[in-house]
């Protein structure tokens, strides 16, 4: 069954807060799972305060961005937001590092599917568009997702070989038939 997840475009003079997730050290946009009876804007709030340490304000439904083929929760909702409180701080479990980047100047390895609810928050598209993204879990790690987190949970982590070729994979720049506009203006965001 599909879940539906949440992630936040957190914009400051024209900045991006990102965080660098523990697990695979790349950099991403915060966000997770929305835990029972809650809404997806309650989750959204609250995965950005558990990771970051800033109290948001949702500024918009960006979109849904769905990865059919990306195992656990492969749809999300995008949404963008500006702080309104709290303090920097990295959630010690999930999240190595946080910085606020330029989006023409990403920290790498970034998450490629993070790049495009990005662009489509900083171009105040609102609720307007529907993604789906042709991402897999990459063959060639010879892992399965559960297998990367009972790694990440042991001493030592993931190997950094493993970690290197989860990089070249999750951190590429999507070609243009791994992304489809279904829903919104091609002219805006595409």
């Amino acid at each position: 069954m599909s879940e539906l997840a949440v992630t936040v475009v957190v914009i400051e003079q024209g900045q991006v807060l990102l965080i660098q997730r523990q697990d695979l050290k790349i950099w991403a946009l915060p966000g997770g799972a929305i835990e029972p009876g809650e809404s997806a804007a309650q989750a959204a709030i609250r995965e950005v305060c558990e990771e970051t340490g800033l109290e948001v304000k949702l500024t918009r439904l960006v979109g849904l961005y769905a990865r059919p083929q990306w195992f656990g929760s492969p749809h999300s909702a995008i949404f963008a937001a500006r702080p309104i409180g709290g303090s920097l701080r990295p959630q010690p479990e999930e999240v190595l590092a946080l910085q606020y980047a330029s989006p023409s100047h990403l920290p790498e390895p970034f998450l490629w599917w993070h790049r495009q609810p990005m662009l489509d928050a900083m171009q105040e598209i609102g609720g307007s568009v529907v993604w789906t993204q042709h991402v897999s879990w990459p063959t060639n790690l010879q892992l399965t997702p559960q297998d990367v987190y009972t790694l990440r949970d042991q001493p030592g982590g993931i190997p950094d070989e493993l970690l290197h070729e989860a990089w070249r994979y999750l951190g590429q720049h999507p070609q243009v038939e791994d992304q489809v506009l279904e829903v919104g203006d091609k002219s805006r965001g595409a």
